[in-house]
This record gives structure tokens, sequence and C-alpha cells, in this order.
């Protein structure tokens, strides 16, 4: 039984709270010491439990790099169908190569035709 928990307000908290831990400039997931970690641990949780991929899929546009990375991962682990071309569009259009990574890897995971065709035509373009 899939439980449905609107972020509405709550979206912006959770994605602040995340934001903040984890600024955009931010390089590695792990530094030795830091457990802000389980922030995007936390994050990554509250989002998919949330199943509110109409809301989570507005992060693909976020400025901060790091969210738009978390954003997708949720998507992934969501399956959400309904995400795979905003997903498509930041595989093809994201500047950071990790966010366009774990994008790629939710694609996969959602697995409908719709999204293996996206995947082959981001490879396709990719080649040309």
């Amino acid at each position: 039984m899939k439980v449905h928990i609107p972020l509405g307000e709550n979206r912006n908290s959770h994605i602040g709270l995340f934001s903040n831990a984890w600024p955009s400039a931010r390089k590695d997931f792990r530094t030795p010491g830091d457990e802000s970690w389980k922030i995007y641990a936390m994050a990554l949780r509250d989002l998919v439990v949330s199943g509110d991929s109409a809301v989570i899929v507005k992060g693909l546009a976020d400025e901060n790099r790091q969210v738009r990375a978390i954003c997708a991962r949720a998507l992934g682990f969501l399956r959400s169908e309904d995400s795979v071309s905003d997903l498509s569009a930041a595989l093809c259009g994201d500047e950071w190569a990790t966010v366009r990574l774990i994008t790629a890897d939710s694609l996969g995971m959602i697995y409908s035709d719709y999204a293996i065709e996206s995947l082959r035509s981001a490879k396709k373009s990719e080649e040309e």
C-alpha cells in the first residue's frame, strides 16, 4: 500500500533544510567527520514518502544542484512515469554531471517504455 503525504508547504522546509546543509558548491557526499549526510538521507526519505512527484519535479529546476540531484533521485525511487519528460530534459540539459548521472539512473529505475526511449535518445545525441 502506497502512502501519500502531500509536501505542500513542507516541501520548502524539507528542501530548504537540505539546501542549507548541502550548498550547491559542495563537491562530495561524505567528508570525514561530517554528519550532514544524515540530512540528505532524511530529506530523500521524506521526499519519497510524500509520494508527491508533481511537487518534487519542481526541484529539478532549483538553483542548488544538490537539490536538483536529490529530487531526481526521489523521482526514480517513486518510479514516477509522470516525471519522465522533466527527467529527460535534465538528462540532456543540466550543467552538473552528477545530476545527469542520477537522472539517467532514475530513468532506468522508472523503466517505462518512454523512460527507456529517453535514455536511448540521450545516448544517441551524445554520440552525434
